[in-house]
């Protein structure tokens, strides 16, 4: 079972002792853990003249992982609820746990030992909180493949049982609307059930309505965005619809709004049925 995590740690224990006082130089622990899926704690270190004793990982005060290289084996996992250490994913400097649950988040710590002489001690610790995400979602409803200018468009976003809320915001045309500044929006959030533990899923909803105008289209066309943002994870949620302006009185004002009156414009030209599409996309966004 620790066949794989003793060989990554064999190159260490080769040059403990030579690299020159006890030191922690990096210690990564996610603000947020995804519910349901695996999550790496990293925890850097050199030493300096000193010999490791032992590091050890320790979640609400309570030991769940230790390497001491002069015990055999190595390598101690101890069980702990809502902690899943994954032996072949990880080495002296990465811890993986897998599938996170609700009783994963906690404080964790890294405490590096050194052994004698100096019997230095160093640790960090940090809380790591869950995320939960919405099995499908964003989703963007209420819109129609195609409108006449001077017509109301509208639009709602839901995402549907998150933890914690995300944030909804709209881009029109790849410009994000000011919510500050437009009072076309309006934005709620509702409970949406609670975990055995207490925990509350939410259910958040973003409307935009406005009057459709010339500007709002690219060669036709008008595309609006909606994405759920997390703050302080690497996860954006996405939908995108695309509505076309619709042949006949609406293709001519767009038409005569782009052009110059002077301009010889043959308008018959657009009195053609114009076919329209609707995409929906969800994917990730790396920030």
């Amino acid at each position: 079972m620790y066949r794989h995590l003793k060989n990554n740690l064999t190159p260490l224990r080769a040059s403990v002792g030579l690299i020159s006082s006890l030191k922690l130089t990096a210690t990564i622990i996610p603000y947020y853990a995804v519910l349901s899926r695996p999550v790496t704690l990293h925890c850097n270190f050199s030493l300096e003249n000193d010999s490791l004793y032992a590091l050890k990982w320790y979640k609400d005060g309570h030991e769940f992982f230790r390497f001491k290289p002069s015990d055999d084996p190595p390598v101690t996992i101890f069980p702990l609820a809502g902690v899943s250490v994954n032996p072949n994913n990880s080495d002296l400097t990465s811890l993986e746990l897998d599938r996170a649950t609700l009783l994963t988040r906690g404080t964790y710590r890294c405490e590096i030992s050194a052994d004698a002489p100096s019997f230095q001690t160093v640790y960090e610790e940090q809380y790591m909180r869950i995320l939960a995400l919405p099995v499908t979602g964003p989703s963007i409803s209420g819109t129609f493949p195609w409108y006449n200018l001077g017509e109301n468009f509208s639009a709602t976003c839901t995402v549907e049982k998150t933890f914690p809320p995300p944030q909804l915001t709209w881009f029109i045309n790849d410009i994000q609307i000011d919510s500050q500044l437009c009072e076309c929006m309006i934005s709620k959030t509702s409970e949406a059930g609670k975990a055995i533990d207490g925990t509350t899923f939410y259910s958040s909803k973003s409307q935009v309505k406005f009057q459709l105008e010339a500007h709002y289209f690219r060669d036709g066309s008008l595309t609006a965005e909606c994405r759920a943002m997390f703050p302080k994870s690497n996860i954006t949620l996405q939908d995108t619809i695309q509505s076309n302006v619709k042949a006949g009185l609406g293709l001519r004002h767009y038409a005569a709004d782009l052009f110059s009156n002077t301009a010889k414009i043959q308008i018959s030209k657009y009195n053609g049925i114009i076919l329209t599409t609707l995409i929906i996309v969800s994917k990730y966004i790396p920030h």
